[in-house]
């Protein structure tokens, strides 16, 4: 019988270039801004992914739903998400 791949599975990333890119920014001082744009960036792309839904959204992360929610806040995308569901259901299949 053959293995089903998960629902969401994980990407191969490539960790070497991340840390070539990491290795770039010291120096710079901006350690908090690039991981707070990372963040930012990974919650945006799992939320688009998932039509705004932040218990899919949450398992393509790794993290509980509840921490999804605290994020949308953080980095005040409640809007954002909100005009995404919207958009993803009046789009025609």
């Amino acid at each position: 019988m053959a293995q089903h791949e998960p629902a969401f599975a994980r990407p191969e990333i490539d960790l070497e270039a991340l840390e070539r890119f990491a290795q770039a920014l010291v120096g710079t001082g901006h350690v908090w801004e690039a991981q707070e744009r990372l963040a930012r960036g990974m919650l945006m792309e799992a939320l688009r992914r998932t039509a705004a839904n932040y218990t899919h959204a949450a398992r393509l992360l790794g993290v509980k739903r509840q921490a999804i929610q605290q994020m949308v806040t953080r980095f005040d995308l409640v809007d954002w998400t909100l005009h995404l569901r919207v958009q993803t259901r009046s789009t025609p299949s």
